[in-house]
């Protein structure tokens, strides 16, 4: 008798271990589903940051650890601008517009940022007034607001940009999309990618500043360039390439030195306030 009711306890007691695990079980998938509902809704309304795949980022929501990978981002182009072909002019605003496809997809996100060459931030997004895009990090970067972000195969966001400081040269958009299914899980989830190169408009640029009445000899040059004339003490000196990418950029000096540049076309540009002066360089 005593045997059989050993039995009858161990038996039942493995049947309510089981049921409880079974609900402990269930209840964790339930927990495991709100959470991730709750960090899906958080994202939905803007990127956390860092997550446009830029030189500084090093990566998107799906690589280096973001929490809808890890999966390798589809290259897509999806950024055009009123920017002219003749590049950007330093200070005026302009608009980046984001358009991304894809079939099956109903909540989307996206953040972008523009870096220099040496992988700043550059330039100001401005969102004011703007019901779809939000702008992070003192305005350097720019995502999704969460009523924007229902779309069914198709997306499009636009955003003003304030071109940055003059002498800045050549500027690298970068931006990634997040395409999801809305299935509450990473499983379906998609990062599209693009970026854009834009130049700095010199021309346009030059046009707007007064004169200055330097000399700067020799021409050709082999190492040493000198500068006469009269500047103030906040001017500069800028060396751009034949590709117009900026090389150098330094305070006034009425010498410097260019032994380190490779042969070949450069441009000397000396600003002093609101004034301009510009020379073509052969170095030898």
């Amino acid at each position: 008798m005593k045997q059989k009711n050993k039995v009858y306890f161990l038996t039942f007691g493995f049947q309510t271990f089981k049921k409880e695990m079974k609900l402990n079980t269930n209840t964790i998938k339930t927990l495991l589903l709100i959470v991730g509902s709750i960090a899906l809704m958080s994202n939905r309304g803007g990127s956390p940051g860092g997550r446009t795949g830029s030189s500084t980022d090093g990566g998107t929501c799906a690589t280096n650890g973001g929490c809808h990978g890890p999966k390798i981002p589809t290259p897509q182009e999806m950024i055009s601008t009123n920017i002219p072909a003749a590049g950007y002019i330093p200070g005026e605003t302009y608009t980046f517009t984001v358009s991304a496809t894809k079939m099956n997809v109903q909540v989307w996100g996206f953040e972008m940022m523009c870096e220099d060459s040496s992988g700043n931030p550059i330039g100001v997004f401005d969102t004011t007034g703007n019901n779809e895009v939000s702008a992070l990090q003192n305005s350097s970067r720019a995502t999704h607001k969460f009523a924007s972000t229902s779309s069914n195969g198709f997306v499009s966001w636009s955003v003003d940009w304030v071109a940055p400081e003059s002498g800045t040269g050549d500027v690298d958009i970068y931006c990634a999309v997040l395409a999801t299914n809305n299935s509450n899980s990473t499983g379906g989830d998609n990062v599209l990618i693009d970026t854009l190169t834009l130049s700095e408009n010199i021309s346009a640029m030059v046009s707007s500043f007064k004169r200055l009445e330097l000399r700067a000899y020799p021409n050709p040059i082999l190492s040493d360039l000198n500068i006469s004339g009269i500047v103030s003490s906040k001017a500069k000196i800028e060396i751009y390439n034949s590709e117009m990418k900026q090389v150098k950029s330094i305070p006034f000096d009425h010498k410097i030195d260019l032994s380190n540049l490779t042969s070949g076309m450069y441009v000397l540009k000396v600003i002093d306030k609101d004034a301009i002066f510009m020379k073509h360089l052969i170095k030898q």
